[in-house]
């Protein structure tokens, strides 16, 4: 048996949770790796691959750039028709685990991907695996019923919400998906969602910390900053603080 975490980017969040939480898992003696089709790393070759025609190919650029032209924030599909694989694959009985696949793979792909009956897992580190595409959270209720009305899809493309939904939602049933979330803010959200309806007692995995945050010499680098020693800090990560939904 062997855990495979599927995420698209190696970076961000939910690409490095995925890292760590297999590197914890491999450090505890179970067989574990990270799948991902990110080209960026010179030190690792990307597992997964397309394996799409032009017509696939075609239609997931045609699918991205609607959710770009037609919404008002960030809105991703899981319509894609392309299909990926690799020279290592998911075998039946071995673990997937889902992380980060925004903007990435397909229901057809990920179908494709996990072999049946194996167990599925998701990691929620946004609103979008709850959502029918809309990633940040605004207030925005839909998600707990059926995303009919969608606030920032334009005028006569809202009922598109609802499409992804039901699609989502069909597909975390047929794969008998457990939910996972990665604070406690983001288990009670899965737990009014309406695709993991019913699902209660959510397992809650935060983000494993990296040991260079648990050094000692703390106050050696409150000198180095010149910060006071009784004075209280708080530190901010984000891949750009410009990003306004950072």
């Amino acid at each position: 048996m062997k855990v495979w975490h599927v995420t698209k980017s190696l970076h961000g969040g939910a690409g490095i949770y995925a890292q760590r939480l297999s590197e914890a898992l491999r450090s505890a003696g179970i067989d574990s790796c990270v799948l991902s089709a990110d080209f960026s790393r010179a030190d690792r070759k990307p597992e997964l691959r397309s394996d799409a025609g032009v017509v696939p190919r075609l239609v997931n650029r045609i699918i991205r750039s609607l959710s770009h032209r037609l919404t008002s924030a960030p809105f991703q599909s899981l319509m894609g028709p392309e299909r990926y694989e690799g020279s290592d694959a998911p075998a039946q009985g071995d673990i997937i685990h889902l992380h980060g696949l925004t903007g990435w793979m397909g229901v057809r792909g990920l179908n494709a991907l996990i072999p049946d009956g194996s167990p599925v897992f998701w990691t929620t580190h946004d609103l979008w695996p709850l959502s029918g595409g809309c990633i940040l959270y605004a207030g925005c209720q839909g998600y707990r019923s059926r995303c009919g009305s969608c606030p920032i899809l334009q005028k006569g493309t809202k009922g598109w919400a609802k499409i992804e939904l039901r699609l989502k939602e069909k597909f975390i049933r047929e794969n008998r998906i457990q939910p996972i979330a990665n604070s406690s803010w983001m288990a009670s959200h899965i737990q009014e969602s309406r695709v993991f309806k019913g699902a209660n007692n959510i397992p809650v995995i935060p983000p494993i910390v990296d040991p260079a945050y648990l050094a000692p010499d703390i106050e050696d680098m409150r000198e180095k900053l010149q910060i006071a020693s009784g004075k209280r800090v708080i530190s901010l990560g984000a891949r750009a603080v410009t990003d306004r939904f950072k």
